[in-house]
């Protein structure tokens, strides 16, 4: 539970990285928001890795190359593949009715002020992340941050 519990904390640090680049590109930038988040996500993506492979998979099997290599193949699966996906359908016509359901409990908040189409692309952000989470959760613990302990019980 504690490994949870710091996966999902560094997640919410990372998180707030990756939807910072992720505005700065789809909404100042005015990028599209696939590249945005083709962007946004491996940077952030980057910062989970160090900050994982420190703080909560001390213990690993893999030289730092290896570790590397698997943890970016899974993770570029994950958003590249599974968000972005999930992404384009979730951004676009179900988008105002996210717009609709959320936009009275924003109001109550300071960021309220949000236009439509920003609000948008954060909530469909927020939905699509939600199954690359628990994919890279399991891949990256079952695969990349694999204690010495578990890779003898499994010898």
């Amino acid at each position: 539970m504690k490994e949870i519990g710091q996966f999902m904390s560094i997640g919410a640090i990372v998180t707030v990285l990756d939807y910072s680049l992720l505005n700065l590109g789809a909404v100042v930038l005015q990028l599209p928001l696939l590249l945005a988040n083709s962007m946004s996500s491996p940077i952030s993506s980057y910062v989970s890795y160090k900050l994982n492979k420190r703080v909560v998979f001390e213990d690993r099997m893999h030289g730092r190359r290896k570790t590397l290599v698997l943890y970016v193949a899974i993770l570029a699966f994950g958003v590249l593949v599974l968000q972005n996906t999930a992404l384009h359908f979730i951004h676009g016509v179900p988008s105002e009715a996210t717009v609709q359901l959320l936009r009275p409990l924003l109001d109550m908040t300071p960021i309220g002020n949000l236009n439509d189409e920003t609000l948008s692309i954060n909530a469909a952000k927020a939905l699509s992340s939600v199954f690359p989470g628990v994919w890279n959760y399991t891949m990256l613990r079952r695969y990349v941050f694999v204690t010495s302990e578990e890779t003898q019980t499994e010898a």
